[in-house]
C-alpha cells in the first residue's frame, strides 16, 4: 500500500512529439547589428553633403560681410564723432536687411541656359528670379511641413542593460514596467530556493497530553480489562481518545508538511523574470491550492474511515456501539438466530442509525455512587467518533486534568502547565471535529525571498522600449538628410513651371482679343544697369524694344503680364498653406480616430500560451517593441486582418487574416490570441488543454455528446461560460469562469471553446434580476426523533379538505412509534398538530399520502423497518381522523425503506411499489396490488438486480408505452435500475443503466425537465456530492448523465422538483446534510441547471429531509426541511421571491415527495 501497487515507473518522452505538438510558427533571434549598411550611410551622407553645400553658398558670403563690415577701418576725419558700437550695430543690421532684401528681389540662382538657348538674356534672367522666388516658397514651404511632422512623428527607442542588479531592475521596472523584458539564464528555479514556509500548529499538537508517557501513566493505574467498568464510564474511552488525538496531530502535520515539501519541490518555470507582486500573487495562490489540497485528501482519507466502520457496521472492542443480543432458535436445526443489539445514547440516539450519538463523559464509581463529570470531553458509538464531538476545555484546567488523574489512579506528576488560554486563534470550545478541518494550523509563515528568485533567474540582458517625443537632434539630422534630395527636385521642376505658365499665359492672349489703352508717355529705350560687385566698369546697355516685339508683348502687356503671374504665385503660395494645414490636422486627428476606433470595437483574448496557426490564418504582417493597443490600432487599419498573435513579454505582434472563424491554434508560450468577435459565436481557445478549476468552476458534466449540443446547453446557462469537449469520447464539461479569459492547463485531446458574449455573461450573471430569497420560519418541536439514515420521510398534502397544505412526519420514541401531522393554516404557518398510529406498530422510515379506496380522501401509506418488513394503511375519512389500520407483510428480513404508488394493472386501483432491504441479502422491490377498496393482494417481489440492495425508486412511463414502470436507484452501485412494466401488475426483468458518475443514490425522482415529451430521472448522489440527470429517450434508455455540483462534501440527501422562480421551468432543490444548507438549482428548460443558491442553517444541526409546495398561497413554492438537534423541528423556507409568482402552480406533482 505503501507503494499504491505500482511496481516499477516506465517514463517515456519524445522530444520529436513534444516540438509536433509544440509546432512554432516561427523562431526569433537577437544579434547586434549596425543600423543602415553601406548604401545607407553612403546615401545619408550625399544628403547631408548638398546640404550643408547651398546652406554654406549662402551664408558664408553673408557672413563674409557682416564681419568684414565689423571690423573694416575707416579714416577719421577732424572733429568726426564715433558712433558707439550699439549705433555702429544697428546701422549694419539695417544695411544688411535692406542689402538682403534686394539681393533677395534680384536673386537668381537658375543659369541662363535653363531657359533654352533662343531666350533673350533679358527675358531669362527674369524668368531665372520668378523660379527663384517660386523655389525658395516651395523649398520654405515643404521643409516646414517635414519638420512638423517629423517632431510630431512619435519615435520608439530600445535600450538595453547588460547583467542589470536588482537595484537596477527594480528602478527600470518603475519606469518602463509596461515594456521592460529580462530574459532568465535559467528558465527553471525550484520554490525552495528562494521560498520558505512553516505552519504553526495548535500547541496540544506539542504538548504533553499527545505524549506516550503521559497516557502510559494514565492507563497504568486502569485495570486491563475494561469491560469491568461501565459502558458509560469514560474509563472505556480514555486511552483510544489520547492515541487518537496523537495520531490526529501527527497526521495533520504528516499532511502539511507533505503538502509543503511537494510544493518547495516543484519548479518555477519562466522564460522571463516576474514582477515581485506578481511572484507573490502566483505563490499564494500555489501555496492556498496546497492548503486546500492537503485539507481535502485528509478531509477524505476520514470521511471514508467514518464512512466505512458505519457503513459496515463493525462492532466496538470497548462494547460502546453494538452488543450482542439473545437468538431465537429451534430443534433439530429449523433455523437459529443471533445478533447485535445497538447501543443508545442521549435523546435515545442509536449507534445503528446515526454514527455520532454521544453523551458527556463521565467517571462511575459505583463502590461511591457517584459520578463525575468531565467537561468539554465526550462518549459515543465509536471513540473516534465521540473524541472528534469533543472540546481540548477540560486540558486548559489544572483541576479537570486532577480529576483525570485521580480518576485513573495515575502518580504522574506534571511538571509542565496546561494549554494556555488565549494562545489559540481558536476557542477553548472548539470541537476537535473542527481543529482537524483545519488540520491544527494555527498560521502560516510565509517568507519569499525576491532577490533570491532574482539571483536564480539572473538575466544578462534587459532591455525596454520607449515612446520620444519631440526630439531636436532626430528632427535636425531627418531634415538634413531630406532637403538636399528636396532641393534638387525643386531646383529642376521650379524652372520648368515658371516656362510651363508663361507658355499658358502666351497662349491665352493669342486666344483672348483684347483691346489696350493708349500710353502718352513716350518710352523708346531703356537703360539697365547691372550693379555686381564683381564689374568694376558699369557700362549702360540700351535695349531696343521695337526689335524685341516678337519675344516680349507691349509694355503695358508685360506689365498685365506680370501682375498676373504675381497672382498666380500668390494662389499657389495659398494652396500650398492649406496643404499644410490639411497634412497637419491628418497628423493630429488620424491617431484619435484609430483610438477611437479600437474603444468602439471590443477585442477578446481568444487563447494564452498560443499563436494562431497558419493552416487557416495568413500572416499579413509583423511587428515588434509595440503596445496591444498599437497592435489592435494597425489591425484595424488593415481590411482583411481578423486576429493578432501578441507576446506581452517581449511586444511581438502577429496580424491574421483567418478565413474561418474561429481560428485554431496551436500551443506556444508566453503569447496571447485576440481576436475581433464578428457575431454571437464559439471560439476555440485552446486545443489540447482543460480548463483549470482555479478560476472556472465546473456547473455541469455530459459525456458521449456532440459538440453542437455542449453549445446550445451553455447557452441556456446563465453561469456557462466556456466548455471543455474531447471530441474522441465526446465528453464535455460546462465552466463558469469568474475571469475572462480562462486559464489553461494542458491536456492532450481535449478542446476549450468559449462563447464571446462571456465578457458581458461574467459581468452581470452574479446579479440575475431575478434573485431567489427565503425566510426561515420554524413551526414545529417535538422530543421525537427521526430516522435520520433514510431519506423521504415527510410527505405533504391536504389531509382535512380545507385546500391547505399539510405535513406529515413520522417518528419513534422507544416503543411509540407516531406520524405527526401538522395542518396547515394557508399563511405558511401550522394552526395545530395530532399524532396518529403508524399502522404497523413500528417506525416508520418511509410514508406517502394518496387516494387508496377512491373515495376523494387521502389516506396514508406507511413503510415499517423492522426484521419483518410491514406497510401500514391509514384510510382517511377527510377530517382530520382515520379509520383502524391495516398493515401488510413484506417477507421476512424484507424491510421497506422507499414507497411509490401507481396503477400497474390497469383496473383503475392504486397499487404499492416498496423497495426492500433486509439481512438475508434481498435485492428486489415489492408489488401489492389494490382492489380500490383500502385492501391488498399479497406482495409480490420482483428482482432489482444483484449486488447492493435497492434504497429509492420512483414510478413513471419511461419507455413511453403509456405503462408504468419502475426506476430504482442502488445503495452503493453506479448504476439506475429500469423494471419495465407489463400493464398487468408484473414486470419484466431488471434493466441496468450503468452510470460512473452516480455511487450512492440517496433520492431519486422522476419529471419532464427538457420539455421533449420524455420522462427525465433525477438523482442525488450522496457519494459524490452532486445531482445527476439523465435525460428519457422515450424508449426505456437514457442519455449519458449531466452532473451538477451541489458543493464541496456537501453529501445531499433529500430533493424537491418544483418551478420556484416562476419561470416555467422545473429546478431542484437539494439538501444538503453535511454542509447544513439547502441548494437550489435552477433549470433552464433544456435539461441542464446552475449553480446551487445555498441557504444555510445554523452549524451541527442535522437536515433529514424535505418537502416542497406554496404553503402560504402566494404563488411561490416553498420548502419545508425536517431538522433533528436536541429535538425534532420542522422549518418552513418562506419563498420572499418579488419577482418570482405564478398564477398557477401544478400541485398534482406534489402529493407525496
Amino acid at each position: 500500500m505503501e507503494d499504491i501497487m505500482i511496481e516499477q515507473w516506465n517514463p517515456s518522452s519524445s522530444y520529436e512529439q513534444y516540438w509536433e505538438a509544440c509546432a512554432p510558427i516561427y523562431c526569433t533571434y537577437s544579434q547586434i547589428a549596425h543600423t543602415k549598411n553601406f548604401v545607407g550611410v553612403l546615401v545619408a551622407l550625399v544628403s547631408v553633403i548638398s546640404t550643408l553645400t547651398v546652406v554654406l553658398r549662402i551664408g558664408i558670403n553673408l557672413l563674409a560681410k557682416f564681419v568684414i563690415n565689423l571690423f573694416k577701418r575707416t579714416p577719421k576725419r577732424q572733429n568726426e564723432v564715433k558712433p558707439k558700437l550699439k549705433d555702429r550695430l544697428k546701422k549694419m543690421f539695417l544695411t544688411i536687411i535692406m542689402q538682403a532684401s534686394s539681393a533677395m528681389i534680384d536673386l537668381n540662382i537658375f543659369p541662363l541656359w535653363r531657359f533654352g538657348s533662343n531666350t533673350d538674356r533679358m527675358t531669362a534672367k527674369r524668368l531665372g528670379q520668378w523660379s527663384t522666388r517660386l523655389y525658395i516658397v516651395l523649398f520654405i514651404t515643404s521643409l516646414t511641413i517635414i519638420i512638423i511632422y517629423i517632431g510630431v512623428q512619435p519615435q520608439m527607442l530600445t535600450k538595453s542593460i547588460n547583467e542589470p542588479s536588482l537595484n537596477v531592475y527594480n528602478r527600470v521596472l518603475r519606469d518602463h514596467s509596461d515594456t521592460l523584458q529580462c530574459p532568465c539564464s535559467s528558465i527553471s528555479s525550484t520554490y525552495s530556493q528562494f521560498i520558505e514556509i512553516k505552519p504553526v500548529f495548535h500547541e496540544v499538537c506539542s504538548s504533553i497530553f499527545v505524549s506516550d508517557k503521559w497516557r502510559t501513566n494514565l492507563t497504568n493505574g486502569l485495570i486491563s480489562d475494561l469491560s469491568i467498568y461501565d459502558t458509560h464510564d469514560y474509563r472505556r474511552f480514555l486511552s483510544a481518545h489520547l492515541q487518537f488525538l496523537k495520531g490526529l496531530c501527527q497526521s495533520s502535520i504528516q499532511s502539511i508538511n507533505d503538502s509543503i515539501n511537494q510544493f518547495l519541490s516543484s519548479s518555477l518555470v519562466t522564460t522571463n523574470i516576474i514582477t515581485e507582486t506578481i511572484l507573490n500573487s502566483q505563490v499564494n495562490v500555489l501555496i492556498d491550492e496546497s492548503k486546500s489540497n492537503a485539507l481535502v485528501i485528509f478531509a477524505r482519507l476520514l470521511f471514508f474511515l467514518q464512512s466505512a466502520n458505519h457503513g459496515n457496521r463493525l462492532v466496538s472492542g470497548y462494547g460502546t456501539n453494538f452488543i450482542f443480543g439473545g437468538s431465537d432458535s429451534i430443534a433439530h436445526g429449523i433455523w437459529f438466530r443471533s445478533y447485535a443489539v445497538e447501543v443508545l445514547y442521549d435523546n435515545q440516539c442509536s449507534c445503528i442509525l446515526n454514527r455520532t450519538c454521544t453523551i458527556q463523559a463521565t467517571f462511575i464509581n459505583k463502590n461511591l455512587s457517584e459520578i463525575i463529570t468531565i467537561n468539554g470531553l465526550k462518549m459515543g458509538c465509536t471513540p473516534s467518533e465521540s473524541f472528534l464531538r469533543s472540546t481540548l476545555e477540560c486540558f486548559y484546567n489544572y483541576s479537570c486534568i486532577n480529576i483525570i488523574q485521580t480518576q485513573t489512579n495515575s502518580s504522574y506528576e506534571m511538571n509542565t502547565p496546561p494549554l494556555i488560554t488565549g494562545a489559540s486563534r481558536f476557542p477553548i470550545n472548539t470541537t476537535v471535529n473542527d481543529l482537524v478541518n483545519d488540520l491544527f494550523v494555527e498560521n502560516w509563515s510565509i517568507a519569499v525571498n525576491y532577490s533570491l528568485y532574482f539571483d536564480q533567474c539572473s538575466p544578462k540582458l534587459c532591455s525596454y522600449t520607449y515612446i520620444q517625443k519631440l526630439n531636436s537632434f532626430y528632427t535636425v539630422t531627418s531634415v538634413l538628410s531630406i532637403s538636399g534630395g528636396l532641393m534638387f527636385i525643386l531646383k529642376w521642376i521650379s524652372p520648368i513651371l515658371v516656362r510651363l505658365l508663361v507658355v499658358i499665359n502666351r497662349y491665352r492672349k493669342k486666344r483672348t482679343n483684347v483691346v489696350q489703352c493708349e500710353n502718352n508717355i513716350s518710352m523708346t529705350t531703356i537703360t539697365i544697369v547691372d550693379i555686381m560687385p564683381r564689374q568694376r566698369n558699369i557700362q549702360p546697355e540700351t535695349i531696343n524694344l521695337q526689335s524685341e516685339s516678337n519675344d516680349l508683348p507691349p509694355p503695358t502687356h508685360y506689365g498685365s503680364f506680370l501682375l498676373c503671374f504675381h497672382k498666380l504665385i500668390c494662389w499657389i503660395i495659398l494652396i500650398f498653406v492649406v496643404l499644410f494645414m490639411i497634412i497637419l490636422s491628418f497628423l493630429t486627428i488620424i491617431p484619435n480616430e484609430k483610438n477611437q476606433a479600437v474603444i468602439s470595437v471590443v477585442w477578446v483574448k481568444i487563447a494564452s500560451d498560443s499563436v494562431i496557426g497558419d493552416e487557416n490564418c495568413a500572416g499579413i504582417g509583423y511587428n515588434t517593441s509595440i503596445t496591444l493597443s498599437s497592435c489592435e490600432s494597425a489591425c484595424l487599419a488593415m481590411a482583411s486582418c481578423t486576429a493578432i498573435d501578441f507576446n506581452p513579454a517581449t511586444g511581438q505582434c502577429t496580424y491574421r487574416q483567418c478565413t474561418p472563424y474561429p481560428p485554431n491554434y496551436r500551443s506556444q508560450s508566453g503569447w496571447e490570441v485576440w481576436a475581433i468577435p464578428t457575431s454571437l459565436v464559439w471560439v476555440k481557445i485552446a486545443s489540447d488543454s482543460v480548463i483549470g478549476n482555479a478560476n472556472c468552476v465546473e456547473v455541469a458534466y455530459s459525456p458521449s455528446t456532440t459538440m453542437n449540443f455542449c453549445e446550445s446547453s451553455c447557452l441556456f446557462l446563465t453561469h456557462c461560460t466556456a466548455i471543455d469537449f474531447n471530441p474522441a469520447t465526446e465528453q464535455c464539461k460546462y465552466r463558469y469562469c469568474t475571469t475572462y479569459p480562462p486559464k489553461y492547463q494542458s491536456q492532450r485531446g481535449w478542446e476549450v471553446w468559449a462563447i464571446e458574449r462571456a465578457i458581458s455573461t461574467i459581468t452581470n450573471s452574479s446579479s440575475s434580476s431575478c434573485q431567489l430569497t427565503f425566510e426561515k420560519v420554524y413551526v414545529y418541536n417535538n422530543v421525537y426523533h427521526i430516522d435520520d439514515t433514510l431519506n423521504g420521510a415527510i410527505a405533504v398534502s391536504d389531509l382535512n379538505n380545507d385546500g391547505l397544505w399539510d405535513i406529515l412526519i413520522p417518528l419513534f420514541h422507544a416503543n411509540s412509534p407516531r406520524i405527526a401531522i401538522l395542518f396547515g393554516n394557508g399563511n405558511g404557518s401550522f394552526i395545530r398538530s395530532t399524532m396518529t398510529d403508524t399502522g404497523c406498530g413500528y417506525p416508520a422510515a418511509y410514508v406517502v399520502v394518496a387516494d387508496i379506496n377512491k373515495d376523494v380522501q387521502m389516506d396514508i401509506v406507511t413503510a415499517c423497518i423492522r426484521y419483518e418488513g410491514r406497510l401500514g394503511i391509514l384510510l382517511g375519512d377527510g377530517d382530520e381522523t382515520f379509520r383502524e389500520t391495516t398493515s401488510y407483510s413484506t417477507g421476512r428480513a424484507s424491510s421497506p425503506i422507499w414507497l411509490d404508488t401507481g396503477d400497474f394493472n390497469g383496473d383503475g386501483n392504486l397499487d404499492i411499489v416498496a423497495s426492500l432491504s433486509g439481512i438475508l441479502g434481498d435485492r428486489s422491490v415489492g408489488v401489492l396490488l389494490g382492489d380500490g377498496n383500502g385492501f391488498f393482494e399479497g406482495c409480490k417481489q420482483y428482482s432489482a438486480g444483484q449486488n447492493s440492495p435497492p434504497m429509492s425508486l420512483v414510478v413513471g412511463d419511461f419507455d413511453n408505452d403509456r405503462l408504468l414502470d419502475i426506476a430504482i436507484g442502488k445503495l452503493n452501485e453506479p448504476r439506475i435500475i429500469v423494471l419495465r412494466g407489463y400493464g398487468n401488475g408484473s414486470f419484466g426483468p431488471p434493466i441496468a443503466n450503468e452510470q460512473e458518475s452516480i455511487i450512492f443514490s440517496s433520492w431519486i425522482g422522476a419529471a419532464d425537465i427538457n420539455n421533449d415529451g420524455y420522462l427525465d430521472i433525477i438523482v442525488t448522489n450522496i457519494g459524490l456530492s452532486n445531482v445527476a440527470v439523465l435525460l428519457g429517450k422515450g424508449d426505456g434508455t437514457f442519455r449519458p448523465t449531466m452532473t451538477f455540483s451541489t458543493g464541496y462534501f456537501s453529501a445531499p440527501r433529500s430533493a424537491a422538483i418544483e418551478d420556484f422562480n416562476g419561470d416555467g421551468m422545473l429546478d431542484i432543490a437539494v439538501l444538503n446534510g453535511a454542509v447544513w444548507n439547502v441548494g437550489v438549482l435552477l433549470g433552464y428548460g433544456n435539461g441542464t441547471f446552475g449553480l446551487p443558491m445555498t441557504f444555510s442553517f445554523p452549524f451541527g444541526m442535522s437536515l433529514l429531509t424535505m418537502a416542497a409546495a406554496d404553503f402560504n398561497r402566494d404563488g411561490r413554492m416553498d420548502i419545508a426541511v425536517a431538522i433533528q438537534s436536541s429535538t425534532i423541528s420542522l422549518c418552513i423556507l418562506i419563498n420572499t421571491c418579488e419577482c418570482c409568482e405564478r398564477e398557477f402552480f401544478n400541485m398534482s406533482r406534489i402529493t407525496h415527495q
